[in-house]
């Protein structure tokens, strides 16, 4: 991303330059190099989005800090309260996990914002031995989860794809008029090794 930028960057300061060194009188040609100047932002701002999706700078600063900032993004500006406990292992997720656990938080969230009308949501996320167990809870409208059908349901899919690919379960409780909880198992992660911080002082 940061070489393909820069590339992008030197790319449109050169044509900058050239469009200078175009006499005035050639209209047609400083109108494309406009152009070109144009497209190069437009591929620039591209490559930082996709940079983005596929790992937020959010997550830089833990998988903790990045949910609560997803949480006070989507659920903040729709009055919806929302809690946080996540164990310290949470930010010690090595690999593809930390990324797939924001994504399947920022999905689920989304969903409660655009279909819940919910006043509470709880996200926790727990060590099990090995494992990892989140659970997104809100007290929202529900719906029937028997009736709904994940392949289908682009949101539900999205979630199910990523827990599926981590090797986990994906369960949703939910009925008409009492909330859904959703709980995602990974029954084994791989932990980085705890920081200095993070390890007890010798008795």
């Amino acid at each position: 991303h940061d070489e393909l930028g820069q590339v992008l960057t030197s790319a449109r300061m050169q044509l900058q330059l050239l469009e200078r060194a175009l006499p005035a009188e050639a209209s047609t040609a400083r109108e494309a190099a406009h152009d070109i100047g144009t497209m190069i932002g437009e591929a620039h701002l591209s490559v930082k989005t996709i940079a983005s999706d596929l790992r937020p700078a959010a997550l830089n600063l833990g998988l903790t800090a990045a949910v609560e900032w997803v949480a006070a993004r989507v659920l903040g500006p729709a009055g919806i309260r929302y809690h946080i406990a996540f164990t310290q292992a949470a930010d010690r997720l090595d690999g593809d996990y930390p990324i797939a656990l924001f994504r399947i938080v920022q999905e689920s969230l989304s969903n409660i914002v655009r279909h819940a009308a919910a006043h509470d949501v709880h996200i926790t996320l727990s060590q099990d031995g090995d494992g990892i167990c989140l659970l997104v809870e809100d007290d929202g409208r529900g719906f029937d989860a028997a009736a709904v059908d994940h392949a289908t349901h682009f949101g539900l899919l999205g979630v199910s794809e990523r827990v599926t690919a981590l090797g986990g379960t994906l369960e949703i409780d939910s009925r008409p008029g009492h909330g859904t909880r959703l709980a995602v198992a990974l029954p084994q992660v791989t932990l980085d090794p705890p920081s200095v911080g993070d390890v007890p002082a010798a008795p």
